[in-house]
This record gives structure tokens, C-alpha cells and sequence, in this order.
């Protein structure tokens, strides 16, 4: 079974927040040969750490989601509500049966949408947009429409770091996104470089944070080198913070 890091990232937020825990999954590229052991020990620390919610930012699946129903439904049993935005090889293999599928489940997509979520008695408002590669596979792509005050912080989700700026336009406090697998094998993240403006882990970017997961899957290569599979876990404080502790499995 594939190691991950478990990862705790504390945010300081200027806006009046509650203070909350929420999740982040990515890339987790499940496929026929993926072991269902590996995806209900996921949940497993998912549900083990209670969060508020759990986001997962695209690429969920790397082949007809029609095949990966077993796998599917284990993820299924994440006790946490669920929100979720599309990933270029989503959109590949099929987002609207992916869509119908995880629905089912109760998860709730954020493409090109927003959710006012309210905790002791403060809002925040989580935010998505499709993929980019949307347009290549008729699958609508726009601007979420977020209605909020200066003082409700937004969280942004998005599969790649290239779309920090429509975050950060949309007023989010935190934007956080995947796709990149942190270059999966190094030296390839040089390679990833010259697309994405980041690669991985913790940024800032005129009052916004952004945090690029290294996700749990692989691609192609069914291995990574210098860029360890993750699960993140991010506490929202108000106030100046940010802290990053590293656990290994």
C-alpha cells in the first residue's frame, strides 16, 4: 500500500471567522488495479479526524467511474459533508456520470457554484470552478457567483494552481487546488514549472493563501520520487497564523 503524509496547515484569516477544521483530498486517480484497502484507510483518517467539511479537488478518477462503483462507494462512507470540483481526467472518463454517481452519495459539487455554510454563528462561503480543460469536453465553465461581504472569507477550490488568480479575484481568503503531484517524480517538477505557476504546498498571493496538494494517486508511472502523496488538513483561525506540521504513515 502507497505511503502518504498526513499534513496540518493552520491559516491565520483577517475576516471574522469561526475557527474550523476542514480536509482536503486530491488527485486520488482511482482506477480498476486500485486497492480498496488504500481508499477506506483514506476515509478511515478522514473520518478520524472529524472535520467540518472535506474538499476534493478533481481528478477523482482515471477510468469510466461506471467500473469503480465497489471503490466508489467506500469513499461513500466519509461521515463529513463532502464538496468536490472536477479535474481534467474527470472530465476525460465522464464528470456527469461522476457527478450522478457521487450525488448519490450526498457530496455536493462546486463547479462553477457556491455554498454559504454558517458555524457559531459566523459564515464562510466555499466557491468552485470547473476544470480548465472543461471546453474540450462541451462542460460549462464560469465565474461562481458569490454574494458576500468584506467580511465573510471565501474558500476557493479548483484543480490547478493556474487558477489562483480567479480566486483571488473572487475575493478568497484560501484557495487550494492539486493536480500538479507536486512533480510526482523528480526531476519532472521542472517540467511542471514551466506550466503551473506552483508546485506544491503552502503560498501567499496578495492576502490570499493558496495550497497546492501533491494529491494521493499517480499517474502514468505508478510512483513518486521527492514528492510524497498527501492528505491536508487545514485549521481556519482568525488571525495571523500560518504553521505546517508534517505526519508520515
Amino acid at each position: 500500500m502507497q505511503s502518504y503524509t498526513k499534513r496540518t496547515i493552520t491559516l491565520g484569516c483577517d475576516k471574522p471567522v469561526p475557527q474550523l477544521r476542514f480536509v482536503q483530498l486530491s488527485d486520488l486517480h482511482l482506477s480498476s488495479d486500485t486497492d480498496p484497502q488504500r481508499v477506506a484507510q483514506i476515509v478511515k483518517e478522514c473520518n478520524a479526524a472529524k472535520p467540518e467539511f472535506i474538499l476534493i479537488t478533481g481528478d477523482l478518477v482515471d477510468c469510466d467511474p461506471s467500473l469503480l462503483l465497489p471503490v466508489l462507494h467506500r469513499l461513500g462512507g466519509l461521515q463529513s459533508p463532502v464538496y468536490y470540483v472536477s479535474g481534467n481526467h474527470d472530465l476525460f472518463y465522464g464528470m456527469r456520470k461522476l457527478r450522478r454517481i457521487l450525488n448519490g452519495f450526498g457530496f455536493v459539487c462546486l463547479d462553477n457554484r457556491s455554498v454559504r455554510l454558517r458555524y457559531n454563528e459566523k459564515e464562510i462561503i466555499l466557491a468552485g470552478i470547473a476544470d480548465r480543460f472543461a471546453r474540450f469536453f462541451a462542460y460549462p465553465r464560469r465565474l461562481p457567483q458569490i454574494t458576500a461581504s468584506k467580511d465573510t472569507a471565501v474558500i476557493f477550490c479548483a484543480h490547478q494552481p493556474k487558477d489562483y488568480k480567479i480566486a483571488q479575484k473572487a475575493g478568497a481568503s484560501v484557495f487550494v487546488c492539486g493536480h500538479t503531484h507536486g512533480g510526482q517524480i523528480y526531476p519532472f517538477h521542472l517540467l511542471v514549472r514551466l506550466v503551473q505557476p506552483y508546485l506544491s504546498g503552502l503560498h501567499r498571493f496578495k492576502g490570499m493563501w493558496i495550497y497546492v496538494n501533491n494529491g494521493l494517486g499517480t499517474w502514468g508511472i505508478k510512483h513518486r520520487y521527492k514528492a510524497k502523496a498527501e492528505i491536508a488538513q487545514f485549521v481556519l483561525k482568525q488571525g495571523e497564523i500560518d504553521e505546517v506540521a508534517a505526519g508520515r504513515r
